[in-house]
């Protein structure tokens, strides 16, 4: 993202402003990516296991997590996602033969943090969301957990800026919700309920990493959800002014008492989700719907398809295979 003078990257850790053009270090942002400070502080070289970790860790945040890397501005703050973890390392899994693996540090979760810095000072603003109050004090009351700013939420992407609002998608409690913030507080305005996923964020890769923000297009606010359908909502009624189903997504076969059963090795590595198995199955790289002419072009990153459908109605003018397109 570039505003003025600044450039905003989103490194491993943090987000960094730099002078646009002498690349110096304007700022650093004062909270660090949860996985990024595991390696810094445990990474061991001489560790076959922690090493193939590691590049996975590095892989997805270069090459797949689009979520993680999701970056948005209004002039005045810059807004980032942290906590995304990283694909490979389930928590409650069954392993035929060695019975339930305990739970990594490095376990996906089902919240992450959405941060408001600065972008002259880099000063963090506020945030919103990390983990629930009964996960981070077991026990706790479940009245203190919802009345914390969006606790347990999980951000799928970037929020989008449109006339002094801010809007962002998020699941909280396995429901979609596209959520009105204040850009200057981060307080939650309203919110909009889009989808029930069959699977949660935390077992969900693609709509954990693809990063999905909304467009503002005819007066609606069209949100991708990754979950077969796109919705279209009026801002200033806050309702859903159509939804256009383009998949039937197949529930995931549960077992063991809701515990899904996947191939390890003996670092506890989940092989169906290998970097290279990430980068051989090719999808949009950008999840964000595009608007001409009262038309919206929808990369469909879980069907595969490039859809065209009218602002208004929702209705469908065409649809086309993706085949080796990327954008």
């Amino acid at each position: 993202v570039v505003d003025g003078n600044t450039a905003l990257v989103q490194g491993f850790g943090t987000v960094k402003a730099v002078d646009a053009q002498s690349g110096k270090l304007r700022w650093s942002g004062v909270v660090e990516d949860n996985t990024f400070l595991y390696w810094v502080y445990h990474c061991l070289p001489e560790d076959a296991g922690q090493s193939g970790l590691l590049d996975l860790f590095l892989g997805q945040r270069i090459w797949a997590n689009q979520t993680a890397a999701s970056l948005a501005s209004d002039g005045q703050r810059v807004y980032a996602i942290t906590g995304t973890g990283m694909i490979g390392t389930n928590r409650n899994v069954f392993v035929p033969g060695r019975g339930m693996m305990p739970r990594s540090e490095l376990a996906p979760s089902n919240e992450n943090r959405l941060l408001a810095y600065d972008i002259q000072t880099g000063l963090l603003k506020w945030e919103l969301g990390g983990a629930a109050a009964s996960e981070a004090f077991p026990g706790a009351d479940p009245d203190l957990e919802r009345n914390s700013r969006m606790a347990g939420a999980f951000f799928l992407g970037a929020p989008l800026a449109v006339e002094g609002r801010l809007f962002v998608m998020a699941e909280d409690r396995s429901e979609v919700r596209l959520l009105s913030l204040v850009p200057e507080s981060g307080d939650v305005e309203w919110s909009i309920p889009l989808v029930n996923p069959d699977k949660s964020v935390e077992q969900d890769e693609i709509r954990r990493i693809v990063g999905l923000t909304p467009t503002y297009a005819g007066g609606l606010l069209i949100c991708p959800t990754a979950e077969g359908i796109v919705v279209a909502v009026d801002p200033l009624r806050r309702r859903v002014k159509w939804v256009h189903q383009y998949r039937v997504r197949p529930r995931q076969v549960l077992m063991r008492g809701g515990f899904r059963m996947q191939q390890r090795d003996r670092f506890g590595i989940n092989q169906n989700a290998l970097l290279d198995r990430l980068l051989r199955e090719r999808r949009w790289v950008d999840a964000t719907p595009l608007v001409n002419a009262g038309r919206i072009l929808l990369p469909a990153v879980d069907s595969h398809e490039l859809i065209c459908l009218d602002v208004e109605t929702g209705e469908v003018y065409w649809k086309i295979p993706r085949g080796d397109g990327l954008y």
